[in-house]
């Protein structure tokens, strides 16, 4: 999602650069991404340089939550099954063909999330082109779907090889090195505003600390990041040429456990396992500032816009429990349970430092005399979320960064049946597979009344495929020559309208 409609300055002081930069802005990320094709992306480092180049059919602001205009003039709600969108006229893909309602219609039968719940047609209204959604169940919050980065409309010109509406396009790229250049069939006259968006691979140490990057912003060769774990920030407030923008939490870190594999597939063992959590101790060592522990699966930028629910998972951390019920399943020092803990790669927003993290767990566990952990930490992300999305873990430390505003999206991605086995939009990690929860979730969508999200809380509770451990703020650091982008909770950043000055 790009929240494009309002750019305003973010800094208005100015600072020495090369003059070369005056025609590019340069990004750093901890990563190259991991896909091109935005029916793929799955994590935010590829969302964040991919919504450059494509863009959705809606768009997020804070004024129009539920979607403004953007490739379609809106969505029309003609009954609780049907959607009609009319395509914004003359627009165009980067190759220069126009962008027209059969060529939504064609890309869009493609992309898993809408192809799934509805059979799309192009037709003619009295307003130029329309696109309709004929839902095969109802779906009171289908529009926002449209808002999403993995809705996003593109154009295959060859095997592999995509061309968007954006304001930028890609260019060369390697696993260092991302260039996007400008778009020159871009719909919004006067923009870009820069000739080239340099994304720079800045790749983080193990435990989550990145000091190349530090050293990159403190020289100003860097005009915006994403990356900087949240540990670092009070080194980055003291640094001169940039702004550090604390974003309220939109993500939720977890233990996931692998609901499918022996011996954890037991809702008595998880539940022990659970007592030996230390959340506070963890929130405490891995996060010095901005941090809450979290008692809910659900960030609370989303759980504050339901009401009448109680989201609190009453877990508590009970290590003589955990013991207590270890022993009872048969677990001692001479047979011990033996658990594979996956952390992720790098420093993410809910997992600020993976080594650290894998220490207080494995410790935590190991101290009852009778777990044996082994900790997986991967070189790369596309390892690390390989692993995840092939079961190779008895615990996984996990999370999701919300990519919309609606709660029922970050539901159904984390705990819909349908999630299990993908990437693009689905992090069912734990493989639970839950009849009343994928219930509950179609009634949520069908009436958008809160009760089904109390059964969703009701079932965790009770099969504990997860445990909620931190919400993990965002950190947005702006060198003080760019200009002309707006941060925002729910949208990737868009550098339609950015630029730099004081060069």
């Amino acid at each position: 999602m790009i929240a494009r409609r309002f750019a305003v300055l973010v800094l208005a002081a100015t600072a020495f650069a090369p003059a070369l930069w005056a025609a590019e802005i340069h990004i750093a990320i901890p990563k190259p991404p991991a896909y091109y094709d935005p029916r793929r992306a799955a994590d935010s480092v590829t969302h964040g340089v991919i919504s450059q180049v494509y863009e959705s059919s809606l768009l997020y602001t804070s004024s129009q939550p539920n979607g403004a205009p953007n490739l379609l003039t809106g969505v029309r709600r003609v009954d609780p099954k049907t959607y009609v969108g009319t395509v914004v006229p003359n627009i165009q893909f980067s190759d220069g063909s126009p962008l027209t309602a059969a060529a939504m219609v064609q890309w869009l039968a493609t992309v898993p999330d809408i192809s799934s719940r509805a059979s799309v047609s192009a037709g003619r209204g009295p307003k130029g082109e329309t696109v309709t959604f004929h839902l095969k169940e109802p779906d009171q919050y289908f529009a926002t779907l449209l808002m999403m980065n993995y809705s996003a409309i593109a154009k295959e010109t060859a095997k592999g090889v995509f061309v968007g509406t954006g304001p930028f396009v890609l260019a060369s790229h390697d696993d260092k090195q991302i260039v996007l250049t400008k778009n020159p069939h871009f719909h919004d006259a006067g923009l870009p505003k820069t000739d080239r968006l340099v994304f720079q691979v800045y790749p983080a140490e193990a435990d989550g600390t990145n000091p190349k990057l530090m050293a990159a912003i403190s020289r100003g060769e860097v005009d915006f990041t994403e990356s900087v774990p949240i540990s670092s920030l009070p080194q980055v407030q003291t640094m001169k040429g940039v702004k550090a923008v604390v974003l309220d939490s939109k993500n939720t870190g977890w233990v996931s456990f692998n609901t499918r594999k022996a011996p954890v597939n037991d809702v008595r063992l998880r539940r022990a396992l659970a007592y030996l959590l230390p959340s506070q101790a963890i929130v405490k060592q891995l996060y010095p500032v901005g941090t809450r522990v979290a008692t809910s699966f659900l960030p609370p930028a989303l759980a504050s816009q339901i009401h009448g629910v109680d989201f609190d998972m009453h877990a508590k951390f009970d290590p003589a429990l955990g013991k207590s019920e270890l022993s009872a399943m048969g677990y001692t020092a001479a047979r011990k349970l033996k658990l594979v803990l996956l952390v992720p790669w790098a420093s993410r927003p809910y997992c600020n430092n993976p080594i650290l993290f894998g220490e207080i767990v494995k410790k935590s566990f190991e101290d009852t005399g009778m777990v044996e952990v082994k900790v997986n930490h991967p070189r790369t992300g596309d390892e690390y979320f390989q692993d995840l999305l092939g079961g190779k873990f008895e615990i996984a430390a996990n999370g999701w960064i919300a990519d919309g505003p609606n709660p029922v999206d970050f539901v159904e991605a984390n705990f819909e049946s349908s999630k299990i086995n993908c990437l693009s939009n689905c992090n069912n990690m734990a493989q639970w597979a839950n009849p009343k929860v994928d219930a509950a979730i179609r009634q949520i969508r069908a009436t958008g009344t809160p009760a089904g999200f109390q059964t969703i809380v009701d079932e965790i509770r009770r099969e504990v495929p997860l445990l909620p451990i931190v919400h993990g703020p965002g950190v947005m650091v702006f060198s003080t020559r760019i200009h002309g982008v707006e941060p925002s909770v729910f949208s990737y950043l868009s550098f339609r309208a950015a630029y730099v000055a004081g060069s």
